[in-house]
């Protein structure tokens, strides 16, 4: 390999890495740009709302509608409404494991 192709192959390397580096630096704002939206968006569905927030916060993946709702104090239709919402929304997810349904937070 001459010493022209070895220059080249360095400065496309140097070139490579620097492309890379800006990369990553590109990543980590939409990173954390998607963070910050999802944030808002978050506070959006859930508002000022303490039982909302109560309720969320309880979806740890091992309670069922009927244990957060006997942990918040509030009927099961009320609970079961929240969750609907929380649901549709993308910030919790529920799983069926036998006859019951756990509910977990995405976000």
């Amino acid at each position: 390999m001459s010493s022209l192709e070895k220059d080249l192959l360095w400065q496309i390397n140097k070139n490579l890495e620097e492309i890379s580096a800006k990369l990553d630096r590109v990543i980590s704002l939409l990173t954390l740009t998607q963070k910050r939206e999802l944030e808002e968006f978050k506070d959006k569905i859930i508002g000022r709302s303490s039982i909302r927030m109560e309720i969320y916060n309880l979806c740890d993946g091992t309670r069922t509608v009927q244990e957060i709702a006997k942990r918040v104090g509030k009927s099961l239709p009320h609970v079961s409404s929240v969750l609907s919402v929380l649901e549709q929304a993308g910030l919790v997810i529920s799983k069926e494991v036998g006859r019951k349904r756990y509910y977990e937070r995405v976000i």
